[in-house]
């Protein structure tokens, strides 16, 4: 899944087909700074941004679903 969202996050960030060299490398260097800054902030212990909230609620619906079924409310075939 990481290479999917670099790839989708590397192609908004160029926005072209076929850039040209110092296109390429000023954007490459971008990327870069965004990446360091993320480390950075890891680091430090700054948490994680926000998920989406379709996400968080995909989330709480699987932990639904698996405290189903280890209170054996739902058997594998239904979970």
């Amino acid at each position: 899944y990481f290479c999917i969202a670099f790839n989708k996050r590397w192609n908004a960030t160029v926005g072209r087909v076929h850039p040209n060299l110092w296109y390429f490398l000023r954007k490459l260097r971008t990327e870069e700074k965004r990446g360091s800054l993320a480390i950075a902030a890891t680091r430090r212990g700054d948490p994680p941004p926000p998920r989406k909230r379709k996400y968080r609620r995909l989330q709480e619906r699987i932990d639904r679903l698996q405290q189903d079924y280890r209170r054996g409310r739902r058997t594998a075939v239904q979970y």
